[in-house]
């Protein structure tokens, strides 16, 4: 039974416009993919998944500081004097570690990023740029490999903003001719169909994003080197 709201607006009559337009089936199913997205978070919040999630990771933090504990402990063991440094130095990592919620048995990196007013963006930066970087062995400061300079950097800014939208572009051409084709209602030709051209736009904008992504890493390890330092301050 057609839903009309004035005796003028058809709901059923716009559902099936929508349907047998040329984007409709695209529409339709983007709205279908999104109530089953939603369906199935509902789902999982009701099964108690989440919670089951959070139960884990805070078992995993007690053990942690258990683990802590143990290695703390076997500090103070007499037998163990000599090898004392040493452990304090792995015990330090464990708790930066622990703290930061970071996995990286470098102090250097653990204690720069600590001192760092957004210590998380800090360690993304440096996971992207840390090929780029090195850390100078009598400071411990870190600082651009030799091999890498500003003005590389800047040029590789300008041949990803070229690549991200000529590869943009040439996936979007598909549609760009469809539309030319529509237009003029030219006949006879064979293209490709509204699937195939999401298909190759999502193709080369995946490639885009891969391809620019590495080739702004220098630019994350630059970012990662000017990130704000925390002020320390004097009682």
């Amino acid at each position: 039974m057609a839903a009309n709201l004035n005796g003028t607006f058809d709901l059923t009559q716009l559902a099936l416009k929508i349907v047998e337009s040329t984007y409709g089936i695209v529409i339709v199913s983007f709205i279908l993919v999104l109530f089953s997205i939603g369906g199935f978070i509902y789902l999982l919040s009701k099964s108690g998944v989440f919670s089951t999630f959070a139960i884990y990771a805070e078992r995993t933090n007690k053990k942690i500081y258990k683990q802590i504990e143990y290695k703390e402990a076997l500090i103070s063991d007499v037998s163990l004097t000599e090898f004392k440094g040493a452990m304090e130095h792995h015990v330090k990592v464990s708790k930066l570690e622990n703290f930061l919620k970071y996995r990286n048995k470098d102090l250097d990196v653990l204690k720069y990023a600590l001192f760092r007013m957004d210590s998380n963006r800090t360690l993304k930066l440096y996971e992207r740029g840390k090929e780029y970087l090195e850390k100078d062995p009598i400071t411990k400061d870190f600082k651009f490999k030799d091999s890498m300079t500003l003005e590389k950097i800047k040029r590789r800014e300008k041949i990803a903003f070229i690549i991200y939208f000529l590869l943009n572009f040439i996936g979007g051409l598909p549609f760009l001719v469809q539309v030319i084709i529509t237009i003029y209602k030219i006949k006879y030709i064979q293209w490709f169909s509204l699937t195939d051209q999401v298909l190759i736009y999502i193709v080369f904008l995946i490639l885009s994003l891969v391809i620019v992504t590495f080739l702004l890493n220098p630019r994350a390890a630059q970012s990662f080197l000017e990130m704000e330092k925390i002020t320390e301050t004097s009682d």
